[in-house]
């Protein structure tokens, strides 16, 4: 009997150990299946869509004809991808200023794809920045840009008149070089000379003299003001060429234009330029502008002013190797730029810091976590030859707001790695260009 009771023992137990793999089994698949649905509702909610691969000649497709930053790797990858944006503005017949500091790769890559594009730069010599104004043009220009840092005042308008007026009648046309140039004090002299040797009338002497004479209190802040603007234009300024071009040119020509500003430091010609652009949108043009590198800080406040305002007449384009430095850690102004934008291509970045800011500007999601707590224990007594073993696992979900893209990810991602965020699809793509 006792046997019997053994042996029903053993198979009893036999049938428990079997029930219990069965169940560890099912309840493993099951975890798994668990496990994967919340994955995949983590994957959802997070809403990044996964391209493993995409020809770097289909991203930027429509970038300069809207809004858009690309932010991060290489100088080269970003070029390649900026050119697929000019080119598709070009063919709709949109004018393009492109403003970059020495791209040379980029003004060679334009000119392999646009064979009657621009270039405005030390070698070029074809530029001047009065080019083709009236003279209340120059004068409007002049009091713009050295009112605030040189302290120009209303008077200024007559002794520019007078240098102008004096430079036609030596029969030269008013530029830069020109004006920079004009001895303002020798120009009595020079005038009653004039009229000694009948060059002109003593009326036409004495109506320049009434006006350098007006200007005579402003005459030493202009000339400051006009060495320092030829200072920062020296480089591209005509020379010997027939054809000059400017910005407003090359708007009217719907041309694209690539006009190298040396350096970010040149506040002027970056005041110029933002002046220029400003008086084309005024008269009714749509163009697109390309900021490729340029640092933006309070030195061009008015071209800052420019790019934030959000103009349906003017694109914007940013292409940096990183946006938070280019605009010098100005988070308000960084999200400024992202507010306004409709692409943003973040691609790798060095600085731990500007990997941060891009983390938290591309945003957070709710990701589902699992816990799961085990706790074990065996028995022995009675008949039992073998000792019962006890598992209670217990399963605990909790929410947790996590980034989107996280800012290691940024800084280990690779050259010809991105995230593209298209916002009038509202999707965010991760993939990888190939040539």
């Amino acid at each position: 009997m006792e046997f019997f009771v053994i042996i029903m023992r053993l198979f009893l137990q036999l049938c428990i150990a079997v029930w219990n793999g069965m169940m560890r089994v099912v309840n493993a698949i099951i975890g798994r299946e668990n496990a994967k649905r919340i994955e995949k509702n983590n994957q959802i909610s997070r809403g990044v869509i996964e391209d493993k691969s995409v020809p770097i000649s289909s991203v930027f497709h429509d970038g300069c004809l809207r809004n858009s930053i690309i932010s991060g790797s290489e100088e080269f990858v970003r070029n390649l991808m900026l050119i697929n944006g000019i080119k598709n503005a070009h063919s709709h017949k949109c004018p393009i200023i492109v403003l970059h500091e020495s791209n040379t790769d980029l003004e060679a890559l334009v000119q392999q794809h646009i064979s009657d594009s621009i270039i405005i730069n030390r070698k070029s010599s074809i530029f001047d920045p009065f080019f083709n104004r009236t003279e209340n043009e120059i004068i409007k220009m002049v009091l713009s840009l050295g009112k605030k840092e040189y302290g120009l005042q209303d008077q200024t308008r007559y002794a520019i008149k007078g240098m102008m007026e004096f430079l036609m009648i030596k029969g030269k046309k008013p530029s830069l070089s020109a004006l920079s140039s004009c001895p303002y004090d020798e120009l009595y002299d020079k005038l009653d000379d004039m009229v000694q040797k009948r060059k002109i009338s003593s009326a036409q002497a004495q109506r320049v003299k009434s006006l350098l004479s007006s200007g005579q209190g402003e005459h030493v802040k202009l000339e400051s003001f006009l060495v320092d603007f030829k200072d920062e234009c020296e480089r591209l300024l005509i020379s010997g060429s027939t054809t000059i071009y400017d910005i407003t040119r090359a708007v009217e020509e719907k041309k694209v234009l690539l006009f190298d500003i040396g350096s970010s430091s040149n506040k002027l010609l970056l005041g110029y330029i933002a002046s220029q652009i400003e008086m084309c949108i005024r008269n009714g043009h749509t163009l697109s502008i390309v900021i490729d590198n340029i640092s933006l800080s309070k030195d061009s406040s008015d071209l800052i002013k420019l790019l934030s305002t959000n103009s349906s007449r003017c694109n914007v384009t940013i292409t940096t190797n990183d946006l938070y430095a280019m605009v010098n850690s100005d988070e308000k102004l960084m999200y400024t730029f992202l507010g306004n934008s409709l692409e943003n291509i973040i691609m790798q970045h060095g600085s731990a810091v500007s990997a941060e800011e891009w983390s938290k500007a591309i945003g957070y999601y709710d990701k589902t976590e699992t816990t799961t707590t085990v706790s074990q224990g065996k028995t022995k007594g009675g008949f039992s030859l073998f000792p019962s073993y006890n598992e209670n696992k217990s399963l605990a979900y909790s929410i947790k707001r996590e980034a989107i893209v996280k800012s290691e990810e940024i800084i280990r991602m690779s050259n010809n790695e991105m995230y593209i965020y298209d916002r009038a699809r509202n999707e965010l793509r991760h993939c990888y260009v190939t040539n």
